[in-house]
């Protein structure tokens, strides 16, 4: 095992982060919990504001930070200012989502990862690297499978008449009058939008509820994963959406043929595991 000690870890999604502190063997890592740290969303400013309201450590040796949308040397070096705001002089490595996802499904097996959250996304990891991605078009053009996805249909349904009379009363006490309102002006609008998938979640008995989830899960499965795992039959999920619809993913999944499936809830576990095992 490594010897390296005080490593802060960071899952980093466009909803929210999760933070593993680890200090030295056979002692507990500390967790903490952020809002998402999105490049595309946030400034380097506006990131050292969310970490530093959470982040009470002076004592950290290296950072590895694996976050949404950071994919190019451009988005990543606004998240490395935000964290030598923050962490002055300590050495920080910052990766994508989705390469964390590979690290913490796999770690160093290789196989498909993917991502079922606020966004959606997948590739295949080679126990190291991503070696190819499927294009991610975010939420307003793609994200099928995710959060914002499935609450997009769920607001279309409803607002659009396409529901029942008895569903569309009972959703009437669930989704705010200003909700388009709320979405709109919203700092973090794919956040928004996307936190609206509880309600599916809270009324996933009811069989149109069932369609709205499984058309957006069959979409990400034909469009993204199919195209892009080829005779791989072992795909990893990684989010929310995958966590908590993982009855009707699991028979989406078989029904296209994956054979093995890993759904994890906590990736930032494993990749600290990663860390500390592999460098």
């Amino acid at each position: 095992m490594s010897e390296k000690k005080n490593i802060l870890v960071a899952d980093g999604g466009s909803g929210k982060v999760d933070w593993l502190f680890w200090s030295e063997p056979n002692t507990p890592p500390v967790r903490y919990q952020t809002g998402g740290l999105n490049p595309l969303v946030l400034t380097s400013d506006e990131m050292a504001v969310e970490m530093r309201s959470a982040l009470q450590l002076t004592d950290v040796k290296h950072i590895y930070f694996y976050g949404a949308s950071c994919i190019t040397p451009e988005r990543n070096a606004v998240v490395e200012k935000a964290f030598q705001h923050v962490f002055p002089g300590v050495p920080v490595t910052v990766n994508h989502d989705l390469t964390a996802a590979g690290r913490a499904l796999w770690q160093r097996e290789s196989g498909v990862a993917a991502i079922l959250g606020t966004g959606s996304n997948c590739g295949l990891y080679n126990g190291e690297h991503i070696t190819r991605q499927m294009n991610s078009l975010g939420y307003i053009i793609g994200d099928e499978g995710s959060g914002a996805d499935i609450a997009k249909h769920l607001l279309r349904g409803y607002f659009y008449g396409a529901f029942s009379s008895a569903l569309t009363k009972k959703l009437s006490k669930k989704i705010p009058d200003n909700v388009i309102d709320l979405i709109y002006n919203a700092k973090k609008p794919n956040h928004e939008l996307a936190s609206l998938t509880q309600i599916a979640g809270a009324f996933i008995h009811e069989p149109e509820i069932q369609e709205v989830v499984k058309d957006s899960l069959n979409k990400f499965v034909h469009l993204h994963l199919k195209s892009l795992a080829g005779t791989e039959k072992k795909v990893g999920f990684v989010g929310s959406v995958a966590h908590y619809f993982h009855a009707l993913l699991k028979e989406e999944l078989h029904n296209a043929g994956f054979e093995r499936v890993k759904i994890l809830r906590r990736p930032v576990d494993e990749l600290l595991k990663y860390h500390v095992e592999n460098e």
